[in-house]
């Protein structure tokens, strides 16, 4: 396992007090079938809201019209990942999911 981390981000889609969250492929080599926010990898060059700009639209083809930085975290699993986590409560586009097999809103209330 590599010393240094992974530049990564992963977004809470926020719609009123439901966060969306994606089911994993079963083909993917981590965690396959398992609930995840969206985000991804950083790529060399790219800065951290350009990076969580393109995965919802990679992810979700959705755009952020407001982005909020929650925290950033180490995550030590089969990569080791410097995890920055953003909030986007606004966007423009209709969810498409092209990344996980289903997608599913979870109420922060339950």
């Amino acid at each position: 396992m590599s010393e240094h981390p992974l530049e990564c981000v992963a977004v809470l889609v926020l719609k009123e007090a439901r966060v969306l969250a994606e089911e994993r492929k079963l083909t993917k080599s981590v965690v396959p079938g398992a609930l995840a926010l969206p985000g991804g990898h950083v790529e060399p060059g790219e800065g951290i809201e350009d990076a969580l700009r393109r995965e919802l639209m990679e992810e979700l083809e959705i755009t952020p019209l407001e982005v909020r930085y929650v925290c950033t975290l180490l995550h030590r699993s089969a990569e080791f990942r410097r995890l920055h986590y953003f909030a986007v409560p606004q966007w423009e586009g209709n969810v498409e999911n092209h990344e996980g097999s289903i997608d599913r809103a979870r109420s922060s209330r339950s």
